[in-house]
């Protein structure tokens, strides 16, 4: 994911170069960049929590003694 956000930077800069152009409608995509950047923040905070969960059920199993098979 990490290796993706160049390419979100990428359409932030032809983003910008389109508003200046006074382009407002793009037959190509019904996708704007507000929508693009929601969804680039929803799926960071969706991999943070994933992460978090994963975490907690490794400390739970830890703390607990349960092998990775019980789980």
């Amino acid at each position: 994911i990490v290796n993706y956000k160049p390419k979100i930077d990428q359409l932030e800069g032809d983003h910008q170069l389109i508003q200046e152009a006074l382009i407002f409608d793009n037959k190509h995509t019904n996708y704007t960049m507000e929508h693009i950047r929601v969804g680039w923040e929803q799926l960071l905070t969706t991999i943070a929590r994933t992460i978090n969960e994963v975490e907690n059920q490794i400390l739970t199993r830890d703390a607990k003694g349960i092998s990775q098979e019980q789980m």
